[in-house]
């Protein structure tokens, strides 16, 4: 789970996010994909352990309807997955502030953890993979080895 914000914020790093939402407590809003979920929880959890108010913005549009809200001035944080802002963050609409994992991921060192200045924090997810009952033993136990082979492969793939 990344923190990101919007470029036109000023802010590089999560102290700086921090330091501005307590000059302007509720003013600062993030984006989340639904109510309850992770991306929501984890603006919760910020906000807890940092002794900040944000405004949380549930959106329906996905990800991709956040970072356009950004890009318009709509919308200052994002809370979400790598997979969802690498895009937006290769592409500069979308400044990485941290990663809400317990250590600093290798694909990305030099990105802080959040508990680099919250000691203790960490907002990790999971995915699960379903079959219909009755799905052949044979496809199961195929799927199951690519999901295995592509997680030795990238050893991130289960903590983005």
């Amino acid at each position: 789970m990344f923190i990101g914000a919007a470029p036109w914020l000023g802010i590089k790093t999560l102290p700086d996010l921090i330091a501005l939402a307590k000059q302007k407590p509720g003013e600062l809003s993030y984006g989340v994909n639904g109510i309850g979920r992770l991306t929501h929880l984890t603006g919760e959890l910020l906000q807890q352990q940092a002794n900040i108010k944000l405004l949380m913005v549930p959106y329906t549009g996905g990800t991709p309807q956040i970072i356009n809200d950004m890009m318009g001035k709509r919308v200052s944080l994002v809370f979400e997955a790598y997979s969802g802002l690498a895009g937006a963050i290769d592409a500069g609409n979308v400044v990485p502030l941290a990663v809400a994992s317990a250590s600093r991921m290798t694909s990305a060192p030099n990105l802080p953890t959040v508990a680099e200045t919250l000691p203790g924090f960490e907002s990790v997810g999971w995915q699960a993979l379903v079959a219909p009952a009755g799905t052949p033993d044979a496809l199961i136990k195929k799927v199951n080895a690519d999901i295995i082979k592509a997680m030795r492969d990238d050893p991130e793939i289960h903590s983005g």
